[in-house]
């Protein structure tokens, strides 16, 4: 699933990065009684271009490592992923993703107080886990100001993402026809921030 947008075409810039790291662990998908993998979402690193490429290339984004890559390094910018690296990988260091299994991203914007949702991926392989789910949330956190609304769109055909937003309390707000390359419209979604967020973000 993914919220996907034409790759941004702006200036790029030194980044901050903001978020932190948390852990969470996928459920099992078979019976037997290995303990599923513990997942952490974290700060992505340089290594991570190819992973973060080849998830978005399965969601089917237009986006290309180069596009990942100028994320990476924009202010306004948080790139995260869900990944099965070890707990003590340092987050967001250069080496932080090599040779982990990267399961999602998440690409977002800070835009005048609110999140902009640019991109968010899970591989086929891990849906149905809630990483998407908790991609979203987190990237939503790293970058929105307090009372600031959470921002995305996605494609009129991907009923899966829009269900899992429905579900995430964002409204479907408008359409942009034609938005992305193929010609297919984009539905805009939006959430504000409920009091207790506009208190505590």
């Amino acid at each position: 699933m993914q919220a996907a947008r034409p790759a941004p075409r702006l200036p790029v810039a030194r980044a901050q990065r903001a978020a932190g790291s948390r852990t969470l662990r996928a459920c099992a998908c078979s019976t037997s009684e290995a303990p599923a993998p513990l997942v952490h979402i974290r700060p992505a690193a340089r290594s991570d271009v190819d992973a973060i490429e080849a998830v978005l290339a399965e969601c089917g984004s237009s986006w290309a490592g180069r596009h990942v890559a100028a994320e990476l390094v924009r202010d306004c910018a948080v790139v995260l992923v869900a990944s099965t690296d070890a707990a003590d990988a340092p987050a967001g260091g250069a080496q932080a993703g090599a040779d982990a299994g990267v399961l999602g991203c998440a690409v977002a914007w800070r835009v005048a107080g609110d999140s902009h949702i640019l991109e968010l991926g899970v591989r086929g392989s891990a849906r149905r886990r809630g990483l998407g789910s908790s991609l979203l949330e987190a990237a939503v956190k790293a970058t929105r100001e307090r009372g600031g609304a959470a921002l995305l769109e996605v494609r009129e055909g991907n009923r899966e993402a829009r269900r899992l937003y429905s579900r995430l309390g964002f409204e479907e707000v408008g359409r942009r026809k034609g938005y992305y390359r193929d010609g297919e419209a984009a539905v805009l979604c939006t959430r504000r921030a409920s009091p207790a967020e506009a208190d505590t973000n």
